[in-house]
């Protein structure tokens, strides 16, 4: 069995999304904290799996990382939920929940 067959998976429902990270300047922000979600045949990075954890999270990672709101003040941090559902052509629906600019957030999380 090759070390890709045996990866767990977490399968996203209604009553139990998961939440992505994303940054429009870089993409995904990852945590490594949970496993990949997987719907059908698409996989992607979990970020958390409540909505106020994956807030949290994103607050706590843009303090941890605070050299990119200074070298991408025009950027924008933003959450995902994914909950399983599929649209028509079969892509996993996602639906954004959460946004933050970067200038906001050095205002109101690194109070610069």
């Amino acid at each position: 069995m090759s070390a890709e067959s045996e990866k767990r998976y977490i399968t996203p429902t209604k009553n139990r999304p998961v939440f992505t990270a994303y940054c429009d300047h870089f993409g995904s922000i990852s945590t490594g904290m949970y496993n990949d979600w997987i719907v059908g045949n698409q996989v992607g990075e979990t970020f958390a799996l409540h909505y106020m954890d994956a807030v949290n999270m994103i607050h706590e990672w843009i303090r941890d990382h605070e050299e990119i709101l200074d070298n991408y003040p025009k950027s924008k941090f933003f959450i995902e939920e994914r909950n399983g559902s599929v649209d028509k052509d079969g892509d996993v629906k996602r639906r954004i929940v959460y946004t933050i600019s970067a200038r906001k957030a050095q205002k109101y999380l690194i109070n610069k």
